[in-house]
């Protein structure tokens, strides 16, 4: 899980790049198709991302909508002893320990979610500045 999410990541990074690369050169009507189509074949890998931040996050909310029900069972209802003594320990657990999804080393959640933006956004300027000379922009900047 955690490879498939850098690896989306960087592949972002260079489809973007390559995108940009060659919207600035002028580049050959091949070469503007194959960036167009590694931009499609990116949304699909972009989109599962979203995807997995978006329904981990929600395990955590409905977590908590699920916290008031139990405690409201367990005050006013009249059950057994071990049905009770069960509602009261679920209870605990939901309270002292909001249940998160990870995968090994990272926390699936808008947190993880930002980080990527965040590094998405630096080594896309750090290659675009590492590539400005051969775009073109000094020529046109001493004219």
């Amino acid at each position: 899980m955690l490879q498939a999410v850098t690896m989306s990541v960087f592949f972002t990074i260079f489809v973007v790049f390559g995108l940009i690369h060659a919207y600035a050169i002028d580049a050959s009507e091949t070469m503007m198709q194959v960036a167009k189509n590694n931009i499609v074949y990116d949304e699909f890998y972009v989109l599962v991302f979203v995807l997995m931040v978006v329904f981990a996050s929600l395990v955590g909310r409905n977590c908590n909508r699920v916290k008031t029900p139990t405690h409201k069972a367990i005050c006013y209802g009249s059950y057994g002893q071990r049905i009770f003594r069960e509602l009261r320990c679920f209870s605990q657990q939901l309270e002292h320990h909001t249940p998160k999804i990870n995968c090994g080393m990272l926390d699936l959640d808008w947190t993880l979610f930002y980080s990527v933006a965040g590094t998405f956004t630096t080594y896309l300027v750090i290659l675009l500045q590492f590539d400005v000379g051969s775009l073109g922009f000094r020529h046109q900047n001493e004219t």
